[in-house]
């Protein structure tokens, strides 16, 4: 491709062969000039005196006809179709993440593969998890409560969780049961940010179970706290399932697992 010398920054610019004698603009400098053509430069430079013939446009030579301004295309600006193309390729791509992001928030998650059994420490109890769960300690010496906790929460998503664990009570008092029902509520309530919309009274193998459900748009959660008062310490079960992303199916299915081992 020919190229031109612009005369402001001295810088070659490439042009079409048919682009000589318009005015084209450097993409250095931004300075518009004419492209001269070297052919007739160099003509020019040596030239003698003798009368020559004035070019016909119907004269056979190698060099093309010049357009007319109508016809001469105009000037390419490659850096911003170069920019333009390169944000609208950024655009497509955040918005393709941004559309994966919001389909995993809602979406509920996959818990097809094989699900963890967890008993107690005791080995009294167990349910099952869809994945290993973590253990906290809920004792509490200097009261004489002790207890643990199993925890299943989802980092991303973050609305999922399965949690099953006991308390065991010094001794039994009256509304123990009850004052430990309310006490775990208020604190789910806290912690969700969700409204009770059901408050019922079960049977869990063939114990006393009070059992709440939480809703807050499409996130539903259900807790049970299960009674045990024919042990030699009053023992609670603590049990709950929900958020946005487990599915009514997997949340009954954790519901359901509970079983006595002993």
């Amino acid at each position: 491709m020919p190229t031109v010398t612009c005369p402001s920054c001295n810088d070659a610019v490439e042009i079409e062969s048919d682009w000589y004698g318009r005015r084209v603009v450097c993409p250095n400098c931004d300075h518009r000039f004419v492209a001269e053509d070297p052919f007739d430069r160099r003509r020019d430079e040596f030239d003698d005196d003798r009368p020559r013939r004035k070019r016909s446009r119907f004269d056979d030579d190698d060099r093309p006809r010049r357009r007319s301004r109508r016809e001469q295309p105009a000037p390419r600006n490659r850096g911003l179709f170069v920019v333009l193309s390169l944000l609208g390729l950024v655009g497509l791509v955040c918005l393709g993440c941004g559309g994966w992001g919001v389909y995993k928030f809602v979406s509920p998650i996959d818990y097809s593969g094989p699900w963890v059994t967890q008993p107690l420490p005791d080995g009294s109890c167990a349910m099952d998890f869809p994945r290993k769960p973590k253990t906290e300690d809920l004792s509490e010496p200097l009261s004489g409560v002790a207890g643990t906790k199993y925890l299943l929460e989802e980092v991303w998503p973050p609305d999922a969780a399965f949690a099953f664990g006991y308390i065991d009570a010094p001794v039994h008092t009256p509304g123990l049961f009850e004052d430990a029902y309310q006490a775990e509520l208020a604190e789910l309530k806290k912690a969700t940010g969700a409204a009770v919309v059901r408050e019922t009274q079960i049977t869990v193998a063939g114990y006393p179970c009070k059992e709440a459900e939480f809703a807050s748009g499409n996130s539903r959660g259900v807790y049970r706290l299960v009674y045990m008062a024919d042990r030699g310490r009053p023992r609670m079960l603590v049990i709950f399932a929900g958020g946005r992303n487990v599915s009514a199916a997997d949340r009954d299915k954790f519901l359901n697992s509970f079983r006595m081992l002993r």
